[in-house]
């Protein structure tokens, strides 16, 4: 049961003051959304596992340089670098934070069961059986018919006792509903998002009704993209770098652990996801892409 220090309640009704409904959306709702924003850049930035896991050869080198030579390009080099690079122990001293105050509450040596609630001054504890009694006695007030009458006197109700009463039955019977609610938006929500996305491929499937009766037509394969004067295989005016089959374009070595980008062109798993990480682009064609447009080929 969340219990707040007498300091945090600004009246006898056991309300938050401004200063801790404050707090208290900055650590619940501000902070875990930048959290997930972070990390959703670290791993855009190549963080996470280590990149050469999968492997067939061991790690071969590959530099490759920032094209953007302005005093603005490189400040946010420099500042995805080192968030980069300080993002892991940024995570690691969280998370021991994290450990230490579980540990001290699960041994009783403090009340407090995160950083966060401790500079709030929430406690996390176990309610007595006064307090659930106290507390089923309020729930149970609510639930009293507007128009009941007064037990000592038998009269009935004043308006303004019968609109309280009205407007405490109303909204508890609202938030028990969201109880069902909430999770069956969520869901429908969830159920539309796939519908309409293109991974649903149910939506777009041709019926035989549609043909000849028999059979479906085949499928084309896409138009292939043309290797541009800009790209690696390329000097700037004229394609002048062929590569051999069955060698990364990248590297100019035998591929090891294949990967293709959604232009066609397949280079090894290290080569491509460096390039990739820095210049989100096909280093052939120059197509743009990221980490999640990249695929293994097994065989």
């Amino acid at each position: 049961m969340p219990s707040s220090s007498p300091s945090s309640v600004h009246n006898s009704s056991g309300r938050l003051a401004p200063r801790d409904v404050r707090l208290s959306l900055i650590l619940l709702v501000l902070i875990p959304y930048l959290r997930a924003k972070a990390a959703e850049l670290y791993e855009t930035l190549g963080g996470g596992p280590a990149n050469d896991l999968l492997d067939d050869e061991p790690e071969r080198s590959l530099r490759l340089s920032n094209t953007d030579d302005s005093p603005s390009g490189r400040i946010k080099s420099i500042a995805l670098l080192c968030f980069k690079t300080s993002y892991p122990y940024f995570q690691a001293i969280t998370e021991f934070s994290r450990l230490i105050f579980g540990l001290r509450y699960l041994f009783g040596k403090s009340p407090y069961w995160r950083a966060s609630q401790a500079y709030i001054g929430i406690e996390i504890r176990r309610m007595s059986p006064h307090e659930q009694s106290r507390m089923q006695h309020e729930l149970d007030s609510r639930k009293i018919s507007p128009f009941a009458r007064d037990l000592s006197t038998g009269r009935m109700p004043d308006w303004r006792l019968i609109t309280s009463r009205a407007w405490n039955m109303v909204s508890r019977q609202f938030f028990e509903s969201l109880k069902v609610l909430l999770p069956g938006s969520i869901f429908c929500f969830k159920f539309l998002e796939w519908w309409y996305s293109s991974s649903n491929t149910s939506r777009y499937r041709p019926s035989l009704s549609d043909f000849n009766g028999t059979e479906f037509p085949p499928i084309l394969p896409p138009v292939p993209l043309k290797p541009q004067v800009g790209g690696v295989l390329g000097d700037g005016t004229s394609l002048t770098k062929p590569v051999a089959k069955g060698h990364c374009p990248l590297c100019r070595s035998r591929l090891a652990n294949a990967t293709a980008a959604p232009s066609g062109w397949v280079y090894c798993y290290k080569c491509i996801h460096s390039y990739v990480v820095e210049f989100q682009r096909c280093p052939v064609t120059l197509f743009p892409t990221n980490l999640t447009n990249l695929r293994k080929i097994v065989g």
